[in-house]
């Protein structure tokens, strides 16, 4: 992609953020679907809720 994404670098991989979930278990089911396709996801929690970010694989600064 051309575009820029906000993006979280864990132990040298980039995520990209998807979506915030107010509820923690409508975030860990879509996780889990996503897990399911073969995506790699991340949660983090935040005041408004939790962030889901997907693993892209091939990321740049």
């Amino acid at each position: 992609m051309k575009k820029r994404l906000a993006a979280i670098e864990v132990s040298g991989k980039y995520y990209s953020f998807l979506k915030n979930f107010p509820d923690r278990d409508k975030a860990l089911k879509i996780a889990l679907q996503l897990t399911d396709k073969g995506d790699k996801v991340l949660l983090t929690q935040t005041r408004k809720g939790y962030l889901i970010w997907v693993l892209e694989p091939d990321a740049y600064l």
